[in-house]
């Protein structure tokens, strides 16, 4: 912590004693150099993930497969009911429409006593089908939750979350007193690239935000 703080102050103290162009050369090296130990320690995030985290993924990607074996006939019927819901609609739509014509051909726009009755009547037993095929499919699907093969797979995935999980969040805390540090160092050296162009002329600015965007995009070129 207390080198942290060090750096900071060196990069204040450095950057208030030299000239406009010193400065300009000066904060582009250390920037450069921050940037590029930032990346770095990313990388190494990234390096470490990929050292460990993979085994657990692929299986993950077994116990998945598992799973889909399982319910794959459960989705299949509950497939088969939703298109069951699907057509309810369109017969309903296709009673109301004739219906409809029927009664506009005798009456116009006019409801009767008989018409509301009869579209009521459809929209009864539509419901009731709707409602027949969704009881079916949470049977389906309570069916296929109380197996015991399914909660067995279930569980062993919602283990191996919590591995890959660990393991991130521990290669996480592994690099975060480096990677919080140098990000501290760059909220500074960005406070004093905004100090140092307001010194500037407007085409110098324009030439030292070309050169700090290129930094961004390779610092350690």
């Amino acid at each position: 912590m207390c080198m942290k703080f060090q750096l900071i102050g060196i990069c204040l103290l450095l950057f208030a004693f030299t000239s406009c162009a010193d400065k300009k050369a000066q904060w582009l090296e250390q920037y450069a150099q921050t940037k590029c130990a930032y990346q770095t320690e990313v990388e190494k995030v990234k390096v470490d993930s990929i050292a460990q985290i993979p085994s657990l993924l692929a299986e993950k990607e077994k116990l998945l497969e598992q799973l889909l074996f399982i319910s794959a006939p459960f989705e299949k019927k509950t497939k088969e009911l939703n298109e069951g819901i699907k057509e309810a609609q369109r017969e309903y739509m296709k009673a109301y429409r004739i219906a409809e014509q029927a009664q506009n051909a005798k009456f116009g726009h006019r409801d009767t006593p008989a018409y509301v009755k009869e579209i009521s009547n459809l929209e009864n037993k539509k419901a009731k089908k709707i409602e027949s095929l969704q009881n079916k499919i949470a049977e389906v699907k309570s069916e296929l939750e109380n197996k015991n093969d399914y909660k067995s797979v279930i569980e062993k995935i919602k283990l191996q979350d919590e591995k890959i999980k660990a393991i991130q969040d521990g290669i996480i805390v592994k690099h975060k007193t480096v990677i919080d540090s140098l990000q501290e160092l760059l909220n500074v050296q960005n406070s004093n690239f905004k100090r140092l162009k307001s010194e500037l002329e407007p085409n110098e600015q324009t030439i030292l935000e070309s050169k700090r965007d290129s930094i961004r995009i390779n610092p350690c070129q």
